[in-house]
């Protein structure tokens, strides 16, 4: 790709594979980003870009369906996702001025489209009649009629993740909450090393990083951006990049000193590493996974962060069992989910996840966890987390589990340097939000099972 390209062309690059080729946005981004090699300033205006256009895409959609004659479906996929970056721009940024990204949209399909100059003309007469008639956007249903369609519309929100949440809180949490999974989330990091210098290394690390402490964990810290400070400590092993609740996950699982340990389900590794950190040099961490590129990044993070080689298995956790001894102090499933809870990182996942997926997913975990119940040693521990909010997936869940095991019981996790009592719910596990918490949206329980 040429180091020319623009912000705005390489967004709408990146919007096209997702929307119209199911490509996932993070890895999109990322080696579109890589091949460009923009300026720091170019690359934030285009991942924002990027973020807007997909989380907005929904509310976008129906301003497309008033100005496009015949509506979106008439508009080649190149169009669309030119005209969702720009709408993005023009309608929710005010940092260059709305006939700007009309120049640029217009630019950019004619790079972007092999019919581009044919249609250079519909992306201009639809953004400039954007701009002239705003009498005719689309408003908000009424709030006392319809409130879950009223919030879906403010908050490009699915209508039936609205209601779902309007079920299980007050109106103004559920708003609250809908409206942080439209902003972009914190950079977090954590410290890698032993836990007894965690406070040590993160204070000196503050200021060469532009970094703010966690008031919650004593080895988190949030970054203003991705500085070629930030990014050597990384390559260092220094910190990793990590969200503050995925990192309270593996704090409550709490591995005593050499510790044996499973991370069932353990994806890139983030919440393994850190196990291991709290296991300190006599644990040994064993992770499975089905994805064999996920486990290469696991080992390569535990290379870069110093840690011991973790065992690694390419294998589903019905698959690894049987070459498993049923003797971990402790067993994490961080199970699949319908990801509801990381909107913020995965926008796309508004128009991919379906209700019917809530109970399909919802039987996975169930077998998961039965199955990792056999795998934890009397009194050890097994903590289960999902990125969503759904009940199903989460206090059902677990529910479900303790009538199936009597043997189990939930618990609060030890100390491990942060304050439990401020996150804990009332029957005893977690519920970890944007707001109030500064996470991403995650369900977090720990049972013990008897000695």
């Amino acid at each position: 790709m040429s180091a020319s390209i623009s912000p705005r062309l390489l967004a709408s690059r990146v919007v096209l594979r997702v929307v119209h080729e199911g490509a996932f946005s993070n890895l999109a981004l990322g080696a579109e980003l890589d091949a460009a090699q923009l300026e720091p300033r170019d690359r934030a205006l285009a991942t924002e870009l990027v973020y807007g256009a997909l989380t907005w895409r929904p509310s976008l959609d129906r301003v497309l369906d008033v100005f496009v004659k015949g509506g979106i479906g008439r508009l080649d996929p190149e169009v669309h996702a030119v005209l969702l970056v720009a709408l993005y721009q023009m309608l929710h940024l005010d940092r260059v001025p709305a006939r700007a990204a009309v120049d640029e949209a217009v630019r950019a399909i004619k790079r972007l489209s092999p019919r581009g100059e044919r249609v250079a003309g519909v992306v201009n007469g639809v953004l400039r009649n954007v701009l002239r008639q705003p009498e005719r956007h689309p408003t908000a249903p009424d709030r006392d009629r319809d409130l879950a369609r009223h919030i879906a519309h403010r908050t490009a929100m699915p209508r039936w993740v609205v209601r779902l949440l309007l079920e299980q809180h007050p109106e103004a949490q559920v708003e609250a909450l809908c409206f942080a999974l439209t902003e972009r989330p914190p950079l977090t990091v954590r410290v890698c090393g032993p836990p007894e210098s965690w406070q040590e290394r993160r204070d000196a690390l503050l200021e060469p990083l532009g970094a703010t402490a966690s008031e919650t964990a004593a080895c988190a810290a949030t970054v203003a951006a991705m500085t070629p400070a930030v990014r050597d400590a990384l390559e260092r092993g220094q910190v990793a990049i990590q969200d503050l609740g995925s990192q309270l996950i593996a704090l409550a699982a709490a591995p005593p000193p050499g510790a044996r340990i499973l991370d069932a389900c353990a994806g890139l590794g983030g919440k393994a590493a850190l196990l291991a950190d709290l296991a300190g040099p006599g644990g040994q961490v064993v992770a499975v996974d089905p994805n064999a590129s996920k486990l290469d990044m696991l080992r390569a993070t535990f290379e870069r962060c110093g840690l011991p080689p973790a065992t690694t298995l390419h294998a589903t956790l019905q698959e690894a069992a049987p070459r498993l001894a049923a003797d971990f102090d402790v067993v994490l499933v961080d199970a699949p989910c319908t990801g509801l809870g990381v909107l913020r990182r995965h926008p796309e996942t508004r128009w991919r996840v379906e209700p019917s997926d809530v109970e399909r997913l919802a039987a996975v975990q169930a077998d998961l966890l039965d199955l990792a119940v056999s795998l934890v040693r009397g009194g050890g521990a097994l903590v289960y987390s999902v990125c969503t909010f759904t009940r199903a997936e989460g206090p059902d869940q677990v529910d479900r589990l303790l009538a199936a095991h009597p043997d189990l019981v939930l618990e609060a996790p030890p100390s491990s340097g942060v304050d439990w009592a401020a996150l804990v719910t009332a029957r005893g596990d977690f519920a970890l939000r944007p707001v109030p918490h500064q996470t991403d949206g995650f369900y977090l329980a720990r049972l013990r099972r008897a000695p």
